[in-house]
């Protein structure tokens, strides 16, 4: 979020909730790319395992339509951003 954005995004991921006490938690996640519609990398970042929120710089990026692919140490989740200038 937000979506459209224009120099910054906060990476939240989905919401898992822990059966076992029945309350949401964030996913968490080691490493996030930012892909533009070509397939080319525009941003790689790692993080430390447990890391559930980040706000990532992306005013360096021109108006257009980017997957941001977030790993949670499984899997890969993508998301849709539309950065508007």
């Amino acid at each position: 979020s937000p979506n459209p954005a224009t120099s910054t995004i906060t990476v939240s991921p989905n919401t898992k909730v822990s059966s076992a006490q029945n309350k949401a938690e964030k996913t968490p996640f080691t490493e996030i790319e930012i892909i533009d519609k070509l397939g080319n990398f525009k941003k790689r970042l790692k993080f430390s395992k447990g890391t559930n929120t980040a706000t990532i710089d992306i005013s360096f990026l021109p108006t257009d339509t980017y997957l941001v692919r977030v790993f949670n140490g499984t899997n890969w989740e993508e998301y849709k951003i539309l950065v508007a200038k």
